[in-house]
C-alpha cells in the first residue's frame, strides 16, 4: 500500500502534469510557484519534474544555460517565449486568489469581433457566484498601442453583451496590459489618458513586477 508521501507525491505530479496541458508549457519557476514552497521548494520542483521528463511524460527545452527549463507535451509552442510570458500573468492570478476565489477560466488567444485579446481570465467567487473577468493583453512590441481606442469602440458597440461571459460577469472585464519597458508602460499610460472615453478600467504592468509578486 502506498504511503501518504507516495500519494501525495502522486496527485502532485498528477497536478503538474494537468497545469501543463492547460497552459501548453510552463517554466521551472512557474511550477514551482504553483505547486511547491519553502526553502527546498526550487529543489524538490527540479527533482519532480527530472523524474517526469525521464519517464517521457513531458518534453523540456530552454533558450540558454541560465534560463530555467520550458516543460511541455505534445508539439513545442510556435510562439514559446509569449506563450510563457503570458503564463506568467496565470501564476500571478493564482498567487493572488482569495480564499473564496476560484480562477476558473483561462483561455489563450480569446476571439472577440475586432479585438483578440492574448488570454480571457475569470476568477468566480464562490459566495456571490459572480465572476470577474479580465482581458490580458502582452505588450512586447513598439508598434502603434491601438488597444485602448479597440476596447472603448467595440464598448459602445454593445458587442459583448452577446458574449456567454457576460451573464457570469459582475461588470465589464478590466483589460491588463503587461508590458517589458517603463517607457513603454508610460506610452500606454498616456493614450489611455487620452482615448479611454468610456472609463473603461485598465491596468498597466511590468512584466518584472508580475513575476515579483508570484
Amino acid at each position: 500500500m502506498p504511503s501518504s508521501a507516495q500519494l501525495k507525491g502522486y496527485h502532485r505530479d498528477r497536478r503538474i502534469l494537468q497545469q501543463i496541458e492547460k497552459l501548453k508549457a510552463l517554466t521551472t519557476d512557474q511550477i514551482f510557484a504553483l505547486n511547491f514552497e519553502g526553502e527546498n521548494g526550487q529543489r524538490k520542483a527540479r527533482e519532480r519534474l527530472l523524474k517526469l521528463y525521464q519517464r517521457k511524460q513531458v518534453k523540456r527545452c530552454r533558450y540558454s544555460l541560465n534560463d530555467p527549463y520550458c516543460y511541455y507535451v505534445g508539439r513545442k509552442h510556435g510562439r514559446l517565449e509569449h506563450l510563457l510570458d503570458l503564463n506568467w500573468v496565470y501564476v500571478w492570478l493564482v498567487k493572488k486568489l482569495k480564499s473564496w476565489d476560484v480562477l476558473e477560466h483561462f483561455y489563450h488567444e480569446f476571439p472577440l469581433k475586432i479585438l483578440q485579446p492574448d488570454a480571457l481570465a475569470g476568477i468566480t467567487n464562490t459566495i456571490t457566484k459572480k465572476t470577474n473577468f479580465t482581458f490580458v493583453e502582452l505588450d512586447r512590441s513598439d508598434n502603434d498601442f491601438d488597444k485602448v481606442v479597440k476596447y472603448n469602440r467595440w464598448y459602445e458597440s454593445d458587442g459583448y453583451t452577446s458574449q456567454w461571459w457576460s451573464e457570469l460577469a459582475d461588470r465589464f472585464p478590466t483589460i491588463l496590459v503587461v508590458t517589458t519597458s517603463a517607457r513603454r508602460r508610460a506610452q500606454i499610460l498616456e493614450r489611455i489618458e487620452k482615448e479611454n472615453t468610456n472609463g473603461l478600467e485598465f491596468k498597466v504592468m511590468l512584466l518584472e513586477e508580475v513575476k515579483g509578486e508570484c
